[in-house]
């Protein structure tokens, strides 16, 4: 375990590069939680009862009603997480292999770019090739990094 400690310049390129990665992936709840208020889009009835100061259902149902604007947020949000969270965990197998650290920098720097770029697309309504593009990079990253983990256990 001598790899995972920060004097290990990859391992410490990889705990900067997945924090800002997870922080990213936390701020998109933030995010969501505001296009909920902002547009009167609510997903549980105590929020929706708040907002519409009544306890009629007729009255706060209307507020539960998905509003794209919360909706792309959200997938984003769903996509960091389908993403972000087996990177991380990856990343700390991927560590533990001893990769050369130029090699290692380039995966990270280029999954984090390739997340915060797909964010950008989703919530600005670029083409969806844009995102599929990112969202290619990205996996690209974790599959090199995946392979390279593999082989160094045989």
């Amino acid at each position: 375990m001598d790899k995972l400690n920060m004097s290990n310049d990859v391992f410490s390129g990889f705990v900067f590069y997945g924090t800002l990665c997870l922080v990213k992936t936390a701020a998109m709840s933030l995010i969501t939680s505001w296009n909920r208020w902002k547009y009167g889009s609510f997903n549980n009835p105590q929020d929706a009862q708040i907002e519409s100061k009544s306890l009629d259902p007729g009255e706060y149902k209307k507020l539960m009603v998905p509003k794209e604007e919360v909706e792309k947020v959200r997938r984003a949000h769903l996509n960091d997480l389908e993403n972000v969270i087996p990177f991380v965990l990856l990343g700390l197998l991927y560590v533990a292999t001893d990769p050369p650290k130029t090699t290692a920098m380039w995966h990270f720097q280029t999954f984090f770019g390739a997340r915060l770029s797909h964010t950008v697309a989703c919530l600005t309504g670029m083409r969806q090739s844009v995102r599929a593009v990112n969202f290619l990079v990205g996996v690209t990253c974790f599959a090199s990094m995946a392979i390279r983990t593999l082989l160094a256990t045989l």
